[in-house]
């Protein structure tokens, strides 16, 4: 799958740069380039670890070691093909939008399982378990992420007494209201289930949540 996108990459920058097929020597030059940026390429990605994360559960670190990839990689071709290869009728703009296509249209084929998984999760839908999480901090964000990743879960908001958070929404999940607004918050919202994330509550706090759920039969 990379080699494809590292040659379609490739091709569609020379297709951008070159106009109709180029000269012979331009179609000599683009194939050498080929075969260095496909080795430096794999080089990189194997020096970063990329073929070895798990793509459903991609993020930010994911993205930039994709970035600084193809980036150090189109670098040390470039440098070798000045030095060792004939360069002389080959636009030097082709690597710079050669590194412009490559990199998202490698990203998109890697964050590909993440978004299939969403999107089935949302075709299920009705028949998830609605959950909120009591606690909007790390924990909280942390255990929402797992349960995004579960086929029959949906967040469906938090409880959080941070009162800057009140009516913010944490990566698409609404903060509804404060631990003391549980009651109303349950009957609003309806959830299957309540999840406590906030390590150090207090006894005071935990017998709230647990006597609200209790009452609406949570």
């Amino acid at each position: 799958v990379y080699a494809a996108l590292i040659v379609a990459s490739l091709y569609t920058a020379y297709l951008v740069v070159v106009t109709g097929n180029g000269t012979t020597t331009q179609r000599y030059a683009v194939g050498l380039a080929l075969g260095v940026i496909l080795f430096a390429r794999y080089v990189a990605f194997i020096a970063l670890r990329i073929y070895r994360a798990v793509w459903r559960y991609a993020g930010a670190r994911d993205v930039v070691a994709i970035v600084i990839a193809v980036l150090a990689s189109e670098a040390a071709a470039y440098g070798f093909l000045e030095l060792f290869g004939d360069m002389r009728d080959l636009p030097r703009s082709i690597f710079a939008i050669d590194a412009l296509i490559a990199g998202p249209l490698i990203g998109a084929s890697r964050f590909g399982e993440r978004a299939l998984v969403a999107a089935l999760g949302s075709l299920r839908r009705g028949e998830q378990r609605r959950t909120l999480i009591v606690g909007a901090g790390s924990s909280g964000r942390s255990m929402m992420r797992e349960l995004r990743e579960r086929p029959g879960e949906q967040v469906i908001g938090f409880l959080d007494d941070n009162p800057g958070l009140r009516g913010r929404r944490l990566q698409g999940v609404p903060v509804l209201g404060s631990i003391d607004e549980i009651d109303d918050v349950l009957g609003r919202a309806r959830p299957e289930s309540v999840l406590v994330t906030i390590a150090g509550a207090s006894r005071e706090r935990l017998d709230l949540v647990a006597a609200a759920c209790a009452r609406a039969g949570i």
